[in-house]
């Protein structure tokens, strides 16, 4: 009798693998030089995670917990990219994670995987990854304003969704400026095809956004850059 072996999980991992090398390639290549970026599987360790930081998640399920903890890792990586040891990066009491001094970043997870951005100085940056599923038609109203929804028209596939990660991302951008829970409604995006957009915050007029976007076969990532006028 002859043994056959089932290759399938052994291709499921190759396939995830060259997934996130993808992803890590477009992330590297979306960010501004001086940005450290670093993508990572969802599935973290929690026991890895320091005191203080598993206190944010101590009633969360174990899969939250997990992206949790991966999330951290990748920041205390990107970290790491910049001359920053190791560190506690706790949850402030809005939920944002608490840089060190002198810092600045962004943590993004979707069921796939989790990324996190770094950078020093006073930057404002903002980072979201989604899966690379179009997004539900009865969201669009929500995310969209009549102006995107009106170049929606002429587009499709996943264009959506890059509405919905880039102003994910926007409103990451701009919280560390101005600490305003926005609504989707209260960002207004213009996007081309090279994969740049600029954001207008419609309640805040002295708030200027920009930003990158990509698609690949198995994610959305989008990143942006916030700065007062």
């Amino acid at each position: 009798m002859r043994w056959r072996l089932d290759s399938r999980p052994m291709e499921a991992s190759l396939a995830k693998a060259v997934g996130f090398e993808r992803l890590q390639a477009m992330a590297e290549g979306m960010v501004p030089r001086g940005v450290a970026v670093v993508c990572r599987d969802p599935d973290g360790d929690v026991g890895a995670l320091f005191a203080e930081e598993r206190l944010a998640i101590g009633r969360a399920v174990p899969r939250r917990q997990a992206e949790f903890a991966a999330g951290r890792m990748a920041a205390r990586e990107a970290l790491g990219m910049l001359g920053q040891p190791p560190l506690c990066i706790p949850a402030g009491a809005d939920r944002a994670p608490v840089w060190p001094q002198g810092f600045a970043g962004s943590i993004s997870h979707c069921r796939g995987a989790v990324v996190a951005a770094a950078v020093r100085g006073g930057s404002h940056i903002g980072i979201d990854v989604e899966e690379a599923v179009p997004l539900e038609d009865e969201l669009w109203d929500t995310v969209c304003t009549p102006k995107e929804l009106e170049w929606l028209k002429a587009q499709g596939g996943l264009w959506a969704k890059v509405i919905f990660s880039a102003k994910e991302a926007v409103y990451k951008a701009q919280y560390s400026i101005a600490g305003r829970v926005l609504e989707f409604s209260e960002v207004e995006l213009t996007l081309d095809q090279a994969g740049c957009f600029s954001a207008r915050v419609l309640v805040d007029s002295a708030l200027a956004v920009e930003g990158r976007f990509g698609i690949s076969d198995d994610f959305v990532l989008s990143f942006a850059r916030a700065r007062r006028l």
